[in-house]
């Protein structure tokens, strides 16, 4: 099972419409980004239905009231790859952010897609890894 995702500090207003910056560390950075990419992929087909919704207060339920406040900025924020993309510490959270939003997606439904492509580009992740990521996907390895 994967380790509990650390509660990411509330979320100070940011400029430019942009993450705020975790100064807790390089674990929250991860998290945030990684919540980030979750909100993202429920909203890019234009809305968060209840499951999807559910799903992910049922993740941030145990990290508590920063949580849900950071949940709230997400949800509430444009859908925009680059800022999304901004949030990621690094290469291999990018790469996490992707494989989490490829999973959560439905590869046949043109705005997820759409999104899925918008967001591996923005965080710069090659096409052969997207591939990778998505034949890992279906193989149940990722």
């Amino acid at each position: 099972a994967p380790a509990p995702v650390p509660a990411p500090a509330p979320a100070p207003s940011a400029g430019a419409g942009g993450l705020a910056p975790a100064p807790a560390g390089q674990e929250d950075a991860k998290a945030r980004a990684l919540l980030a990419a979750m909100v993202a992929a429920a909203k890019s087909d234009g809305h968060v239905d209840e499951a999807e919704l559910a799903a992910i207060q049922d993740k941030l339920a145990p990290l508590g009231a920063d949580a849900q406040s950071f949940l709230i900025g997400e949800l509430a924020a444009p859908l925009d790859a680059a800022r999304v993309a901004a949030a990621a510490p690094d290469s291999t959270t990018a790469r996490e952010m992707v494989a989490l939003t490829a999973a959560l997606i439905d590869p046949e439904d043109p705005p997820e897609a759409l999104w899925l492509e918008q967001l591996a580009d923005a965080l710069g992740v090659a096409p052969a890894l997207r591939v990778q990521i998505q034949k890992g996907l279906a193989q149940g390895a990722v």
